[in-house]
């Protein structure tokens, strides 16, 4: 998913398609829906592995700082070479700015106020992890209030995706669509996948499972296609309908149970790199434009693409696996 927002920014910043083209709009789809899906994972990954555990007081300290480990060193990084080489990324860096960004804090004031590229949705995640132990408190009293909570948040989206976004004006669409209330619902969804996973030993098997896929990749491209403004699918009726394909992609995932095999490398890499391709794509493009070497078209993508991989390589080598080696 991280590389599908990566591919969906770079192909814009380099022009690879026509506006409302198929290509084009599947790539935003893919994009804008990455990062929803990661919210669906997020809560799925979290009920899954914390649901039933009792969080006193060693037990909270233990998980506040393994997220803090895990989100705070490369998020500081970008931030600092942000800093230090005068890359624009989200407001002025004052004081008070600084301080949220310092503290993980900014999501509680607006998710915008990141000082990164695409650091809103770290804010977002925080909120969650904030949140998560009390979350987890009531689902494991009663599963009741996890679905109840998903669709209060769920309703409460609307006010957003509904109204706020739609009626904003053009330059300030984002900073309303960013907001916590409007993303939230997908992590409690992601919970319910995971104790619905829990309730059942029936799993997926292959053929099931790339036929469902296929179903889903068939829906998100024909759904909605040819739209200019990519807030078309950002906000109002399609905001849920593509939210629904994320919730259920997840979910066919969820109930499939993949044996450890050498061909899953180059995936599980991907996904140790995510994070910092997630982050440092933005930087990526600043360094070829920088060098001079920032080509329209395919050569700018390919070298787009493959700076950011390298960067996150390095990344995870040097600074996320030190860090969560450090929170274990």
């Amino acid at each position: 998913m991280a590389l599908a927002v990566v591919v969906y920014h770079t192909s814009l910043w380099q022009d690879l398609f026509a506006p409302a083209s198929v290509t084009a709009t599947t790539l935003a789809k893919l994009g804008i829906y990455g990062v929803q899906g990661f919210f669906v994972i997020s809560g799925f990954c979290f009920f899954h592995l914390y649901g039933d555990r009792v969080f006193d007081g060693p037990a909270l300290r233990t998980f506040f700082l393994k997220r803090y480990l895990r989100l705070a060193p490369l998020f500081y990084g970008v931030v600092l070479l942000n800093l230090m080489f005068h890359l624009k990324a989200g407001p002025e860096a004052d004081f008070r700015m600084l301080a949220e960004n310092a503290t993980l804090s900014f999501g509680f004031f607006h998710p915008n106020h990141a000082l990164v590229v695409g650091g809103w949705s770290i804010g977002v995640e925080a909120v969650f992890y904030a949140a998560f132990p009390a979350l987890a408190f009531l689902a494991r009293k009663h599963k009741g209030w996890l679905y109840l909570f998903a669709a209060l948040l769920a309703w409460a989206s609307t006010f957003w995706s509904l109204h706020r976004v739609l009626e904003a004006e053009p330059w300030n669409r984002f900073h309303a669509y960013v907001a916590v209330g409007n993303h939230a619902f997908l992590f409690l969804l992601g919970g319910i996948l995971a104790h619905l996973r829990s309730q059942t030993a029936f799993r997926l098997r292959p053929l099931p499972f790339l036929a469902l896929m296929t179903l889903l990749a068939a829906l998100t491209l024909r759904l909605h296609q040819g739209f200019y403004d990519h807030f078309d699918i950002m906000a109002g009726w399609p905001r849920y309908e593509f939210s629904a394909l994320c919730v259920l992609t997840v979910g066919v995932f969820a109930f499939l149970d993949v044996p450890v095999s050498r061909w899953l490398r180059p995936f599980v890499k991907l996904g140790d790199w995510s994070y910092g391709t997630y982050l440092l794509h933005p930087g990526a493009a600043a360094l070829l434009t920088g060098l001079g070497l920032a080509q329209k078209g395919w050569l700018g993508f390919g070298l787009g693409l493959a700076l950011t991989l390298a960067f996150a390589a390095l990344a995870h080598r040097w600074i996320e696996k030190p860090a969560m080696a450090l929170g274990r």
